[in-house]
């Protein structure tokens, strides 16, 4: 369900911002990904770079920004997916899907407080992205 919602939110992001003109540069994936041994190695690191951004993210800064900002999940979830998104580096409109891709996953952390499906889902987003940069 994380898994969905994000990429539901990704394409209407997509859509607007292609409608309002927002920058969305390529990415230097779209290029790297055209080789063949670089997509495989992507493929490969890519559940180990969404776990290791969740353990980051999730479990360490949205844990700690939890106990310093007591009663203020929001502010928690808002500061962490805005961390979240400055650390990918992407223009505009990557940045905003990288953003609410942090809602979801900070939302559903802060819910829960589970990190396997948000992994997973992180893992399966980068993977399931990687595929259609190297179709494209």
């Amino acid at each position: 369900m994380i898994l969905v919602t994000n990429m539901f939110a990704r394409t209407i992001v997509t859509l607007i911002g292609r409608e309002v003109h927002v920058g969305a540069s390529p990415s230097v994936w779209v290029e790297a990904l055209r080789h063949h041994n670089t997509w495989v190695a992507f493929q490969v690191i890519a559940p180990l770079s969404a776990l290791y951004q969740e353990l980051v993210c999730r479990v360490y800064m949205q844990s700690r920004l939890t106990q310093i900002l007591r009663g203020h999940s929001i502010l928690v979830v808002l500061i962490c997916s805005w961390l979240f998104a400055a650390v990918h580096g992407y223009a505009p409109l990557g940045s905003i899907n990288v953003f609410i891709a942090g809602l979801i996953y900070g939302a559903s952390y802060q819910l829960n407080g589970k990190i396997p499906r948000l992994v997973i889902a992180h893992a399966a987003n980068n993977m399931i992205g990687g595929f259609a940069l190297n179709a494209g």
